[in-house]
């Protein structure tokens, strides 16, 4: 076998094993989510007077209708697939925005019931994000530079 068949061989077993544990959390995250929601509104109060307890009750929904346009997916050449692509990915994104508003909103609602100090949890939370958008971001233009940097090489 040459070495260029084995960096092949490599790489697609390496690929498929991040594909399974890709798949493993999706299902564990999904599950602890589902969790998550059946404990919240079965212990605390939920009369969804506040944005908090409405923002949450979406992100929920969101959740299971994400997963469930994931098991519908169409097949690659179908007709269908440019619109549930889009339709997932938009879930995806407001799944994300509306738990990061939610986190904020929460601990608004956790100050004016206990008149609790929360800026040290905002501001951990704020350099969170920024850190996740930072490796984000590089992530996505890391392909961009390797590949300008190949080009001005040569």
């Amino acid at each position: 076998m040459s070495n260029k068949a084995k960096n092949h061989s490599c790489y697609f077993t390496a690929l498929f094993k991040t594909k399974i544990i890709s798949f493993i959390l999706q299902i564990l995250s999904f599950l602890l989510v589902t969790a998550a929601a059946i404990m919240s509104i079965g212990n605390f109060d939920n009369s969804f007077t506040n944005n908090h307890q409405r923002i949450g009750l979406a992100v929920y929904a969101a959740i299971w209708l994400q997963a469930v346009t994931g098991i519908l997916k169409p097949d690659r050449e179908s007709k269908g697939r440019s619109i549930w692509f889009l339709v997932h990915w938009l879930l995806g994104v407001t799944v994300s925005l509306l738990g990061i508003i939610n986190i904020y909103t929460g601990l608004q609602s956790y100050h004016t019931r206990t008149k609790r100090s929360t800026s040290v949890w905002n501001l951990a939370f704020t350099v969170e994000i920024v850190v996740i958008l930072f490796i984000y971001l590089l992530q996505e233009k890391w392909a961009l530079y390797k590949a300008n940097q190949e080009r001005f090489s040569q």
